[in-house]
């Protein structure tokens, strides 16, 4: 069970702070995401055999969207390497489709087929069903603290990057 850091720094015997994985900010985030993404990744995968990615970049083209690659990892916020694979999956299976820009010849634009429509269109009410189970018994107001609290923690992450 976790000490609150106030009993910790109150004992007398409290004279720097020793690290503890189980009380170790990154530590508690990561446990948090792989409770969060077990959940998930059961809905996606179950009935279509998903990946994450694949999930996620599903979820960026939409219903109907068209974008290029790039745009895609801009807005996942995957990589390249991630997105590349989750591509040549979901067009080897018929999910994404990969057109010629007619405009920029040099530029692919992806879209969800009917077929990858139809995934988004059953799956979408089940994640947000989820999201609910997830969310069960946090009042709106803490929730409000959280969303918060969770952009901020992201802004000072960036803002402290090791060589920036």
């Amino acid at each position: 069970m976790r000490q609150d850091k106030s009993d910790r720094e109150s004992n007398s015997s409290f004279h720097a702070k020793a690290f503890q994985l189980a009380d170790f900010f990154p530590y508690l985030v990561r446990r948090f995401y792989m409770a969060v993404r077990t959940s998930v990744d059961r809905v996606h995968a179950m009935d279509y055999n998903l990946s994450a990615s694949e999930w996620r970049t599903l979820t960026v083209l939409g219903p109907d969207r068209s974008m290029a690659a790039k745009e895609v990892v801009e807005r996942s916020s995957m990589d390249k390497v991630s997105v590349s694979r989750a591509l040549s999956g979901m067009t080897a299976r018929g999910i994404v489709s990969r057109e010629t820009d007619s405009r920029d010849k040099r530029r692919s634009v992806l879209r969800l087929t009917e077929s990858g429509r139809a995934i988004y269109q059953d799956l979408a009410p089940q994640m947000l069903e989820l999201e609910q189970k997830l969310l069960e018994g946090i009042p709106a107001t803490d929730l409000a603290v959280f969303y918060r609290v969770v952009s901020r923690i992201e802004d000072n992450a960036r803002d402290h990057q090791v060589g920036t």
